[in-house]
């Protein structure tokens, strides 16, 4: 799958990294048996700042204050879509590239229809299928 990286960040991400996190994060859940269909071509990962994660997170969540992640459906129908992280909020959680990756990966599982939101056996099935994806990324060691 093609990876897009666009930085609007002031940070420094390496686009090299993410590209090889995001196939193995694809790899992993092909291995637990969660398919990515095969239309989709590209996904596109956006790094912004918590002032424009605040604006996104108001306009699409109705909620006020920067959130860490954001998933939007494609707007071509060979897009996965975009998967919209706030630098500022995984800087201050600590690892910035496994903290990077695990919510690229729940990006991810949103945008492949999996849904956490409204609580009960569909939050648990997504997050337990998370952690599960997530030990075994870290298994393989690319995080850096």
């Amino acid at each position: 799958m093609e990876v897009c990286v666009v930085n609007l960040s002031k940070s420094a991400v390496s686009q090299d990294v993410i590209y090889k996190n995001v196939n193995l994060i694809l790899e992993t859940l092909d291995k637990l048996k969660v398919k990515v269909p095969e239309k989709f071509k590209s996904l596109t990962v956006v790094f912004n700042d918590s002032n424009d994660m605040a604006n996104l997170n108001k306009k699409f969540r109705g909620k006020d204050g920067p959130t860490d992640v954001l998933s939007f459906e494609g707007v071509d129908k060979s897009s996965l879509g975009e998967v919209v992280l706030c630098v500022d909020v995984i800087e201050s959680r600590g690892k910035f590239m496994n903290e990077t990756v695990l919510l690229i990966l729940h990006g991810i599982l949103h945008l492949l229809g999996y849904e956490h939101e409204c609580g009960g056996e569909k939050e648990k099935i997504m997050f337990d299928l998370q952690k599960k994806a997530f030990s075994l990324i870290l298994e393989k060691g690319i995080c850096y």
